[in-house]
């Protein structure tokens, strides 16, 4: 799996996963989306939330889970859901990519994978290997997450086409003040083509 640095990714000029969603299906901040009406400054403490959450597990995964995750005050109950959630839910075996940086021209987007992992849940016999995504939304949107995750998984193929075919789950974990939520997505290939057609013909039509 290429590593891209923090420049490499971000000046790329290809959409992220959620933008290609925005464009195919339309951004929940415009008129009429789920988050229309939402104050900007509560966005702001939301999206501040999410990424002192992420940061605070990506530095524990990447001390090779050792310690405890670290974070303000402020945010203690979303790693204490977490540490729950791996007490009684999930174990981490294995770790195969943190914040892994996916770009393909191919496809004409971009993507970050939270987390790429071998893991042996309450519901599995056996340990399975799944790309992971953490969110801290209260209102999470099922079908957009299904639809991240599946680009998520086709940016991995084109990236490392080996460890992608060892992925057997999409899942997300949904961490909030009062509970964590672990989610399973079917790994849906004609989904993240129909979304990736719809956006290569949104693509033209801007360009037209």
């Amino acid at each position: 799996m290429k590593e891209y640095t923090d420049e490499e990714f971000f000046q790329c000029k290809l959409r992220g996963a959620n933008n290609v969603i925005n464009a195919v299906f339309g951004s929940p901040t415009e008129d009429g989306g789920k988050y229309a009406n939402i104050p900007p400054s509560v966005l702001e403490k939301a999206a501040a939330r999410g990424k002192a959450v992420h940061e605070s597990i990506e530095a524990w995964l990447r001390n090779d889970m050792q310690g405890e995750p670290i974070i303000g005050l402020e945010h203690q109950i979303y790693i204490y859901n977490f540490k729950d959630w791996l007490k009684n839910r999930c174990t981490i075996e294995e770790v195969y990519g943190i914040e892994a940086k996916m770009i393909s021209e191919k496809l004409a987007c971009k993507g970050i994978i939270d987390c790429i992992a071998k893991v042996k849940t309450d519901t599995d016999e056996e340990s399975q290997i799944a790309i992971i995504d953490w969110k801290t939304s209260s209102s999470l949107d099922l079908f957009r997450t299904q639809c991240q995750l599946q680009l998520y998984y086709e940016l991995l193929m084109e990236e490392d086409p080996e460890l992608c075919k060892q992925v057997t789950e999409l899942r997300t974990l949904s961490i909030t003040k009062h509970e964590y939520r672990w989610f399973k997505f079917p790994i849906d290939r004609q989904l993240g083509a129909s979304i990736l057609y719809l956006y290569n013909n949104y693509l033209r039509c801007d360009h037209e």
